[in-house]
């Protein structure tokens, strides 16, 4: 026996040695592979070779925990399981990503810049814990905002997979228990990529600080803990503190918190009449950590117009379902069918490739669940019991009001709340299996059981890491953006005229101009497949538009989506279309020329010039919805009516040479900011150009435009001139001319069209 436990640790240290090895190799050769463009899947873009380096980790610290020897093995290889899954979470700052996340992500980011340029005050906004944390890692390291915003990211992540275990060896006080919940924990299991996603996203964000909060009430509610009976305590204290940090980095999820806290309370007050109550007859109450943390959450809350209307819209919602006036969420459920159906693929298969994991802890939850209601469970830990009562009933109590948002116009949100319903569900779940485990564990039976484990376990974590960015795997585009993009932008608005629209492809480009903290651009809406393929873009609009397209729109649509809307034939035949122009590039495309790589490319639309096939009513503006409107998700950006700006029209840039490795516009690469003399006056988009009024929703700024400071440009409008920092400049050798600056040291050499001769470009 004492033989082969000797040589049990003789394989297992060989193991974690190969197993740490590989890790590290996989890391040093994703650093040295870095993005150099739009990825459409950063599975796909990143070397095989880290892929299996991360993988031999796994599999290893799998191996190491079913063969369980002695002493500090089995926590080393745990400890190598949450590094493994950690690259996979760090990935993107590993590649050198410039920026994550395409949406609301960009709203966070022009949040975050002004809270740090104090142009915005933090109490600004409902939630400012993440932009606070972002501008105090930008301070304390240096990077930049969008790696900031990443980082901090990948570190409540980290967070996640740290304290989802302890709060599991709180309850349990078992190896065993503890193994099952760090494999579980790495499964990431709240990332649905339909309302929760590994960017940043505050409620995401929350969720995952949501394991810490869970910890320090258990060992609040612990016996173990040292303090008054109902009163205060150190770990008391830390669990107010937790609660606070949860309202200031995202309202929802602390609310939802704050529920299941009443919850505890109530039921620790009323035990006697509840099945099961006798779990926690002699527990430690919950009361005076609630009342804390719900006048904390009134105080704060009440301040903020966007909870009463939050809270107006789920109480119309289920009052208009309860008159039979709204439907169910089942509609958008069906939307998606729909769009799955274009693309050749079923909803079932969709949901079984995001679901199935989460399903079946969903499952064995439910079957927990049930029996501590029954008042079966069996004679284990009694810190155990307790915390499986107190989510029993929290769940009843959540349940609906997590429901409430399936109904009517706030059914969007309903997937949010099933990413935080799943970090309860795993903690569940690993309670459940823990159960199993110990109930047929150490009998002739034991070796196949482990085998059988570690095979399951293995096969969770593929079906789930492949799933926790997005990818063409699951039909959604990753969301990384490049710097060439966010130059692109930044040229653009600078240039800018000040009464053109703007049109882009499913949405508008008001993200980015929220990123930038930019004023005066006019969304108008969308185009259509049918304003493509028609050969109709002039008639789609009665007022000249800008059209821009990014590698992300392009790669989107042509490969995740297989053309389902726009085909690859009709995003190329923009620029063959008469009175379409391209203005400004900053993209590159692949080496045969086929597709668009990187960057962004803008066209101007003259909506003067006579259609090539004639006027088609169905592809006009009403297609788009109107002015101002985006079609796909929620923007911060409103309406934007007669802006009183002065801008000068963006700069032509052509194409670089195919043999150009660097994205590059013209004979250079297009970066954000520019000056540009003509017409007598300049603007630099580095520290954004005056604006007219503006209306944004949850920010400050508008009508002295609302420019990143800390980017740097100059706007000169007669004869005024703001000056602020900023890095390298070209001067483009055309008539007439000026000089573009980027403050990320990329240069553009172009010439400078005035409005009318945009029509000339290529």
């Amino acid at each position: 026996m004492k033989y082969e436990d000797s040589a049990r640790r003789r394989r297992s240290k060989l193991l974690l040695i190969v197993g740490f090895l590989g890790l590290a190799l996989a890391i040093v050769r994703a650093h040295f592979a870095p993005a150099t463009g739009y990825e459409l899947s950063i599975y796909g873009a990143t070397p095989v070779e880290v892929w299996i380096g991360v993988a031999i980790a796994l599999l290893v610290a799998v191996a190491v925990t079913a063969l369980r020897p002695r002493g500090w093995l089995v926590p080393t290889s745990l400890g190598l399981a949450i590094l493994a899954t950690a690259t996979v979470v760090f990935m993107p700052t590993i590649r050198g990503y410039y920026a994550y996340g395409r949406a609301d992500e960009l709203t966070h980011m022009g949040w975050a810049r002004g809270i740090i340029s104090g142009e915005m005050g933090a109490m600004d906004i409902f939630y400012p814990g993440g932009h606070t944390s972002v501008g105090l890692i930008h301070a304390v390291t240096g990077i930049s905002i969008p790696h900031s915003m990443m980082l901090l990211v990948q570190l409540l992540a980290l967070v996640f997979l740290v304290f989802l275990p302890l709060t599991v060896r709180t309850l349990v006080d078992d190896r065993a228990g503890t193994a099952i919940a760090t494999f579980a924990a790495c499964m990431f299991l709240p990332i649905t990529n339909i309302s929760t996603y590994l960017t940043f996203h505050p409620y995401t964000m929350t969720t995952l600080f949501f394991p810490v909060i869970l910890f320090l009430l258990f060992e609040y509610l612990s016996r173990r803990s040292r303090g008054l009976a109902n009163g205060v305590t150190a770990t008391g204290l830390l669990l107010f503190v937790g609660a606070v940090g949860s309202i200031l980095y995202h309202g929802q999820v602390a609310l939802n918190i704050l529920i299941l806290f009443a919850t505890i309370a109530l039921a620790q007050k009323f035990y006697q009449w509840l099945p099961g109550g006798s779990t926690f007859a002699d527990a430690r109450s919950l009361a005076v950590p609630t009342v804390l943390f719900g006048a904390f959450y009134v105080v704060w809350a009440s301040r903020y117009q966007i909870v009463y209307s939050m809270f107006d819209m789920v109480s119309t919602s289920v009052q208009k379902w309860v008159e039979g006036e709204a439907g169910a969420g089942g509609g958008s459920v069906a939307s998606t069918g729909d769009s799955a159906s274009k693309v050749g693929i079923s909803i079932i298969e969709l949901f079984m490739k995001l679901f199935f994991v989460k399903t079946v802890f969903v499952a064995l939850a439910a079957i927990l669940v049930l029996v501590a209601l029954a008042g079966r469970l069996d004679d284990g830990p009694e810190d155990r019991n307790e915390a499986i009562t107190y989510f029993a009933y929290g769940g009843l109590v959540l349940g609906p009001f997590f429901l409430a948002h399936f109904l009517g116009d706030v059914s969007k949100y309903f997937f949010r709340h099933v990413g935080f319903a799943m970090v309860i569900a795993t903690i569940l779940g690993v309670v459940m299996l823990h159960s199993f485990y110990r109930a047929i564990a150490g009998g002739k039976y034991d070796g196949a059981l482990r085998a059988v484990a570690a095979i399951a376990i293995v096969g969770g974590l593929l079906l789930s890491l492949i799933v926790v960015f997005p990818s063409p795997y699951i039909y959604l585009p990753s969301t990384g953006t490049t710097e060439a993009v966010h130059d692109g932008y930044n040229t653009s608005f600078a240039y800018n005229a000040n009464d053109t629209r703007w049109n882009d492809i499913r949405s508008g480009p008001g993200r980015f101009q929220d990123a930038q903290r930019t004023s005066g651009v006019v969304p108008w809406g969308t185009v259509t497949e049918k304003n493509l393929i028609a050969d109709n873009l002039t008639s789609h609009s009665p007022y000249p538009y800008y059209l821009s397209i990014s590698a992300f729109n392009y790669q989107r649509e042509v490969d995740a989506y297989r053309g389902a809307t726009f085909s690859k034939e009709a995003l190329d035949s923009i620029s063959d279309e008469d009175g379409v122009s391209r203005v400004l590039s900053t993209g590159v495309r692949s080496d045969d020329g086929t597709r668009l790589d990187n960057g962004l490319v803008v066209y101007y639309v003259d909506s003067s010039y006579p259609p090539d096939r004639g006027s088609d009513d169905d592809a006009s503006a009403n297609d788009s919805g109107g002015e101002g409107q985006q079609t796909e998700g929620p923007s911060t950006q409103q309406t934007q009516s007669q802006p009183t700006e002065t801008r000068t029209p963006i700069p032509e840039v052509t194409q670089a040479p195919p043999s150009t490795s660097t994205p590059a516009a013209g004979n250079g690469t297009a970066t954000g900011g520019g000056t540009t003399a003509g017409g007598g006056g300049s603007t630099d988009a580095g520290g954004g150009g005056t604006g007219g009024a503006q209306t944004t929703t949850g920010t400050t700024g508008g009508g002295g435009g609302t420019g990143d400071g800390g980017d740097g440009g100059s706007t000169e409008t007669g004869g005024a001139t703001t000056t602020a920092p900023s890095g390298g400049t070209t001067t483009a050798p055309s008539t007439p001319t000026g000089t573009t600056t980027g403050t990320d040291g990329g240069n553009t050499t172009g010439s400078f069209l005035p409005f009318g001769g945009l029509l000339g470009g290529i």
